[in-house]
């Protein structure tokens, strides 16, 4: 497939030192992500971390599992047409998956530098339809996110107004899995109205373009949103009950 390179060598091992121009830029509790150069381009390498509390040859599965799994999505999904870093190597001996690097805010970022106004109404409407058309295709073809925070979503072209979709690039695909029930897509998409609502006060107006686009473009979508609805009443009994 043309979404993998093969390398002709093998990533760092974890106890050898970084390489020259590799910089941590993200460490949480399931991977460590660094920047650094390969192929002659940005790129982004994401390594899963071993769980010391978990059975060495469990954990070894689990986490093999996973990066076959996120580099799977990543290439469906860019086959479907959706905006993704492509995937350059896996490397199953480290657990690391090597993207491409994407320039640009985060929704995050951009939403906080443009709340919700008069002049920012249309832009924010742009950017919402766009991530509700990048979550409808990736249903679509069965994949599901299952971490749409808008800090996992970059604004490639930004300030371009000759890009119809302003580049929106979903990354991080560590929790994605296949499946075609309505109940996770609806949970996709209850997970992204709850980061969008406790990140973003006052942006009911960005999580409507999301749904009303994801609406117009997911197949079965009556029924997805119809499952929403019982997700989002299961979602505040649990806030009430605690």
């Amino acid at each position: 497939s043309s979404e993998f390179v093969k390398l002709q060598f093998s990533w760092r091992k974890p106890d050898q030192s970084m390489q020259e121009g590799e910089v941590i830029c993200g460490l949480g509790a399931e991977a460590r992500v660094t920047r650094c150069k390969a192929f002659g381009i940005d790129a982004v390498v994401k390594e899963r971390l071993p769980k010391a509390y978990r059975i060495a040859e469990l954990d070894e599965k689990i986490n093999s599992s996973r990066v076959s799994t996120e580099a799977r999505c990543i290439a469906r999904a860019r086959k479907a047409g959706v905006r993704a870093p492509a995937v350059l190597h896996v490397d199953a001996t480290t657990k690391s998956i090597w993207q491409q690097f994407i320039p640009g805010p985060t929704v995050k970022e951009w939403l906080r530098s443009n709340p919700a106004s008069e002049q920012s109404r249309d832009e924010r409407a742009i950017v919402g339809a766009s991530l509700g058309k990048a979550i409808a295709v990736l249903h679509n073809v069965s994949i599901v996110h299952g971490d749409l925070t808008t800090s996992n979503m970059i604004l490639e072209q930004a300030g371009s107004h000759e890009s119809k979709d302003r580049g929106l690039t979903i990354i991080d695909f560590g929790l994605s899995y296949q499946s075609t029930l309505f109940e996770d897509k609806a949970v996709d998409l209850y997970v992204m109205e709850r980061a969008v609502e406790s990140t973003h006060p006052n942006s009911q107006d960005f999580v409507d373009c999301v749904l009303q686009a994801y609406e117009r473009h997911a197949k079965k979508s009556k029924d997805i949103m119809r499952r929403l609805k019982d997700v989002r009443l299961r979602g505040r009994k649990r806030v009430m009950v605690g």
